[in-house]
């Protein structure tokens, strides 16, 4: 493991970044990045050019971190993990071992996201939200805070959903929404003539939750 602060205290500076100097496995020569405190790498692992890395984070073995990707404070990455161009990951959150974490995706504070999970591209996880191990949540989906459980239930109609639990009740995330399946169902059966494949959806939203026992009303 690399103290990286040690590692590049003697390198150039241009404002708040570090220039990377030759010769060096993780990192390509010219290369600027943020680090912070405290913060460390793992054998064979990776950052990407303009890529921020916070006070006392943790990068596994063999981990990857796109170019321009955030990793905030106290923020762990596990090993063979790989974070996209892009991707913010909130402080304190962690990305289990292989996970996979897709370009320009946001993973909020305190998030979870577990081993061999995967992340679609513009995802947005929020803060305290966790997503299962093997977890497979598709492009632009959003999941709100403080959740756990999520089920990728598909496109339609111009945007993904994702049927999770807060505290036991079910809630759905579809674009900037994420509202209870109480809620969704009202709004979208008003809307039937013109969201037939999301009606569809929202059945299987329905079966979802009545097999993990979350709450909703009909």
């Amino acid at each position: 493991m690399i103290l990286l602060d040690e590692a590049t205290k003697n390198w150039a500076r241009d404002g708040v970044w570090k220039i990377a100097p030759a010769g060096l496995s993780w990192i390509k020569e010219g290369a600027r990045a943020s680090i912070g405190e405290g913060a460390s790498i793992g054998k064979g692992a990776s950052i990407g050019a303009r890529a921020s890395i916070g006070e006392w984070a943790s990068i596994g073995e063999w981990a990857s971190i796109g170019a321009r990707a955030s990793i905030g404070e106290g923020a762990s990455i596990g090993e063979w993990a790989s974070i996209g161009e892009g991707a913010s990951i909130g402080e304190g959150a962690s990305i289990g071992e292989w996970a996979s974490i897709g370009e320009r995706a946001s993973i909020g504070e305190w998030a979870s996201i577990g081993e061999w999970a995967s992340i679609g591209e513009g995802a947005s996880i929020g803060a305290r939200a966790s997503i299962g191990e093997g977890a497979s949540i598709g492009a632009r989906a959003s999941i709100g805070a403080n959740s756990a459980d999520a089920v990728d239930l598909g496109w339609a109609n111009g945007y993904r959903k994702c049927i999770a639990q807060v505290a036991g009740v079910a809630y759905i995330g579809a674009g900037c929404r994420w509202f209870t399946l109480s809620e969704a169902i009202v709004h979208w059966q008003s809307k039937a003539n013109e969201r037939e494949l999301t009606l569809c959806l929202l059945e299987s939203a329905k079966c979802v939750a009545r097999l993990r026992g979350w709450e909703f009303t009909e």
